[in-house]
């Protein structure tokens, strides 16, 4: 396989096509979404009680029958409740966003393979079919298998590190010993599981997508592609990480230039609500969205033209393996050539006539 060849094209495809652009700046704002974090502050206005009173409050001075922490503790754990809710929907529509750009890049280069041509209108086309249904779910189940297996494993991991709870010294440090030697098996093993996880599934998606295949159909075709194509995939897995190495570290000073950016736009208009409303709340609300959208959304234009060039290179490289697939089936299948006759209409040498 001619590596060097299918990088060349994927680079050309994605400064070519240009809306590929969209769905790469969608996919790469699905997929770098951060944590937000939050500061609930508490104003816990605790008057002194009447002149005199006594030291110790009697159960007639507490408003609330739970003492005066009760609500503040409430509203700590309402608001937790609302933050987990928040991130698990949040993480719900980033993976929806993430699998519809994947299937929609998927489809567009392979389009522009076929008829040096696609549009946006093309892209929305796919991912809103079947084939952006079953990738869902694809992806869905393995997000799942992920979340149960692998904290499973580290909290197995971790099982002997309760002998902590018995006081024994010894049990202490044998258990201690136990529980970090099997974390780090169990890390070992999650890198490798990881590792190939990511080939398969760059294959998965795109049995799913151009070979329009069910579920576990496009899971099982996947595997065994990347079986027969083991060597091809894997030197085409360490020349994508070793280009999304050196991209990230090119990203470093862009992230820099567009963070010194943020501050700059997003600074002063906070600064100037502070001034005026003399809150932190109010300068953070108008100074925060000018940062983060100066800040993300060159940095995801940027990375989105990365990740159009990441995934055409990988479709190239599925496309490579069923044009290599279908070699020998279409050389078996080619007409025999024509029986010649001599010029004087005689039949070739060593057919003679048949009857008396």
């Amino acid at each position: 396989m001619d590596f060097v060849k299918i990088l060349k094209r994927s680079f050309a495809i994605t400064l070519r096509y240009r809306a590929l652009w969209l769905f790469g700046f969608i996919l790469a704002l699905a997929g770098g979404g951060g944590g937000r974090g939050f500061s609930p502050g508490g104003s816990g206005n605790y008057s002194g009680g009447n002149g005199g009173g006594p030291a110790r409050p009697t159960p007639d001075h507490i408003p609330y029958p739970g003492g005066p922490h009760w609500p503040e503790v409430s509203t700590i754990l309402l608001i937790i409740v609302a933050l987990v809710i928040f991130v698990a929907l949040l993480a719900i529509v980033l993976m929806i966003l993430r699998v519809l750009a994947r299937t929609a890049l998927i489809g567009m280069v392979d389009e522009v393979e076929e008829t040096e041509q696609t549009s946006v209108r093309s892209g929305f086309r796919i991912l809103w079919s079947r084939r952006g249904l079953n990738l869902l779910l694809i992806e869905a189940l393995t997000a799942i298998a992920w979340i149960i297996v692998a904290p499973a494993m580290v909290i197995t991991a971790l099982l002997p590190g309760a002998l902590v709870l018995t006081g024994n010294v010894v049990l202490i440090v044998g258990g201690v010993l136990a529980a970090g030697i099997l974390l780090l098996i169990v890390i070992a093993i999650l890198t490798i599981v990881g590792v190939a996880f990511s080939m398969v599934m760059e294959i998965v998606r795109r049995e799913c997508v151009l070979g329009e295949k069910g579920v576990l159909e496009s899971i099982r075709d996947g595997i065994l592609t990347v079986r027969y194509h083991l060597a091809d995939v894997g030197l085409m897995w360490l020349l994508m990480t070793g280009i999304s190495i050196a991209w990230s570290i090119v990203m470093i000073p862009a992230g820099i230039i567009c963070l010194i950016l943020g501050l700059l736009i997003g600074g002063p208009p906070a600064l100037l609500a502070y001034a005026l409303f003399h809150s932190w709340m109010a300068a953070v609300v108008i100074g925060a969205p000018l940062f983060l959208i100066t800040m993300i959304l060159p940095l995801a234009f940027v990375n989105g033209l990365y990740l159009v060039f990441q995934s055409s290179a990988w479709t190239l490289t599925y496309r490579e393996f069923r044009a290599q697939e279908m070699a020998p089936v279409e050389d078996e299948i080619q007409p025999a050539p024509p029986v010649s006759t001599e010029s004087n209409g005689d039949p070739p040498a060593g057919l003679e006539p048949t009857g008396g």
